[in-house]
């Protein structure tokens, strides 16, 4: 009933200002008839004419547009309003596998939608035909295939897929890169990995669960091997110290809880909120200053 009702409320906002612009249209045609004194009608008249005129055409075919793509796709917000995931996915994989539309938006629900629904086998096939069609699209989706493939238990997927990203892989995939190592007990790897994007990674949610891992999962599953601590020591305070700069604890929770919709910081469970409660309940670093 949401996005019925969201639907609703858009078309009505609409057509309300298609119905104000028709109204100041027409009050102000017949004023187009005075003249000031240079047989042509004064300019800031003429200008509010041609601004109705043009806001009422946008605003039209606005309202067209929205009503034709509610039509096209009434099937999938039907069962994304419902809740009714099996048929969700039914309609989503209609539209991807079966009409070949690869759209970010499509691709993006019906990976989650899969993962709700522990369907693995349709979402390599959905992978494997962007990789095949839309390379750029894959790329950019790498992080949730391989988030999706360490939760079905399949590393090996995960990181063949990591491996198409470029030499300067986003947060996401840079952290699944050092993610993937440290569960092969790679991890001196895997450390130095978590530690630069405890120190340059932009996404704050990246930033905190890396330097959790630096701060406290490392250093305890690490301890007397080698792995140097410092490193690991002044990765994590950077990354409180980062987090407490960009969010409040507020904004972080908002934050978290709006990130684990997604697949890529769903699949780690309650390591977000450890991590979260780690970098706020940590004393503040010493910045030096």
């Amino acid at each position: 009933m949401k996005l019925k009702t969201l639907f609703l409320f858009l078309n009505i906002v609409l057509l309300a200002g298609i119905a104000l612009c028709f109204f100041c249209f027409f009050s102000l045609l017949p004023l187009a008839s005075v003249m000031d004194g240079s047989g042509s009608t004064p300019p800031p008249l003429a200008a509010g004419i041609w601004i109705c005129c043009v806001a009422g055409f946008v605003l039209l075919v606005a309202l067209a547009a929205a009503d034709v793509f509610w039509a096209r796709h009434a099937g999938i917000f039907s069962c994304l309003s419902a809740e009714n995931w099996p048929g969700l996915a039914d309609q989503l994989e209609k539209e991807t596998l079966g009409k070949g539309r690869l759209r970010k938006l499509w691709v993006s629900l019906f990976t989650d939608v899969l993962v709700l629904l522990s369907d693995y086998e349709t979402l390599r096939k959905l992978f494997a035909r962007l990789k095949a069609e839309k390379p750029a699209l894959y790329r950019q989706m790498a992080p949730d295939f391989a988030a999706a493939s360490v939760a079905f238990g399949n590393p090996d997927e995960a990181a063949s897929c990591l491996e198409t990203v470029s030499s300067q892989p986003e947060d996401w995939a840079a952290f699944y890169t050092a993610f993937l190592a440290f569960r092969k007990g790679r991890y001196r790897e895997a450390s130095e990995q978590f530690a630069a994007l405890a120190a340059s990674a932009a996404d704050p949610v990246v930033i905190a669960v890396a330097g959790y891992y630096c701060g406290k999962v490392i250093p305890e599953k690490t301890f007397g091997i080698g792995i140097p601590q410092e490193t690991l020591a002044g990765a994590a305070s950077a990354a409180v110290r980062r987090v407490r700069r960009l969010l409040s604890q507020p904004q972080w929770e908002k934050l978290r809880i709006r990130s684990g919709k997604k697949v890529r910081a769903a699949v780690l469970g309650k390591t977000v909120q450890s991590a979260g409660l780690w970098i706020y309940s940590a004393p503040e670093p010493d910045t030096g200053k």
